[in-house]
C-alpha cells in the first residue's frame, strides 16, 4: 500500500501544482470576499437609524397584509418567501412581500404602502405599488456577496462557481495529504533509525571502555 501511495503521489504533485495555480485567483476571491462579508464595517459607513413614527393601527396593517397576500397569489409562478412590515422615509409604513418567480428563479419584492386613507384609495395605491418592482440597492456588500456566491455570473450559473470552488478545495486537500504521507513516513523511518543507532552506540560504549581498561591493567602487570 505504501508503494502504491508513493507511486500515486508523483503525478498528483503535478496536478496539485497546476490546479492550485489555475484556481489561485478564484480561491483568493472567495477567501477575500468571505472575510469582507464578515467585516462590513471595514468598507461601509455606519448607518444612522431613523426613528419611525408610531405605526398605523393593527387592523389597518392586517388588512394590507391580506391584500398583499391576495395580490401575490394572483401572480403566476410567484412563490412567497417572506412578508414583513417596514418603514421608509418616502413610502412611510409598507408591507414588503419577497419571493421568487419559478420561471426565472429570480428573487423579487413588492410593496404595499399602509396609507391612512379610505379603503378605495388604499386599494388603488396598493394595486399600483405591487406591480412596480423597487430597483435593487447597489453597494459593495452586494457586489462582494455576488462574487462570493458566484451570482455575479447569473443565478442560473452560480452552482458552477460553487461546485468548481468546492471540488477544487477538496482535491487540493486530499492530494496534499497523499503527497505529504511518503515524506512523513520517510522522516519517521529516519528518526527511528537514528534512535536505534544511538541505543546501539550507547550499549557498545561501556564494553569498549571496560576492555581498554582491562588491556591497560594486564600490560602493567606483565611489565
Amino acid at each position: 500500500m505504501f508503494a502504491f501511495i508513493r507511486t500515486l503521489s508523483r503525478p498528483l504533485r503535478q496536478f496539485h501544482r497546476w490546479i492550485g495555480l489555475a484556481l489561485m485567483i478564484p480561491l483568493l476571491a472567495v477567501a477575500v470576499t468571505g472575510i469582507l462579508l464578515i467585516h462590513p464595517n471595514w468598507y461601509e459607513s455606519r448607518k444612522v437609524e431613523e426613528l419611525p413614527p408610531s405605526p398605523p393601527p393593527p387592523r389597518e396593517i392586517a388588512r394590507v397584509i391580506a391584500t398583499a397576500l391576495d395580490d401575490a397569489s394572483k401572480l403566476e409562478g410567484f412563490h412567497i418567501k417572506q412578508i414583513d412590515v417596514r418603514f421608509h422615509s418616502s413610502l412611510g409604513w409598507f408591507v414588503n412581500v419577497k419571493g421568487v418567480h419559478r420561471s426565472t428563479a429570480r428573487e423579487r419584492q413588492y410593496v404595499h404602502p399602509v396609507a391612512a386613507t379610505t379603503s378605495q384609495t388604499m386599494g388603488k395605491s396598493a394595486q399600483q405599488a405591487i406591480l412596480s418592482e423597487p430597483p435593487p440597492k447597489p453597494g459593495l456588500k452586494k457586489f462582494f456577496k455576488d462574487l462570493h456566491t458566484g451570482e455575479i455570473f447569473g443565478k442560473e450559473w452560480a452552482w458552477i462557481w460553487a461546485d468548481l470552488v468546492g471540488f477544487s478545495l477538496a482535491f487540493l486537500a486530499c492530494s496534499g495529504l497523499i503527497i505529504y504521507l511518503p515524506v512523513f513516513w520517510a522522516k519517521r523511518k529516519r528518526n527511528t533509525n537514528r534512535v536505534l543507532a544511538g541505543e546501539v552506540q550507547s550499549s557498545i560504549g561501556p564494553f569498549k571502555s571496560t576492555e581498554s581498561r582491562e588491556d591497560v591493567s594486564c600490560a602493567r602487570s606483565v611489565g
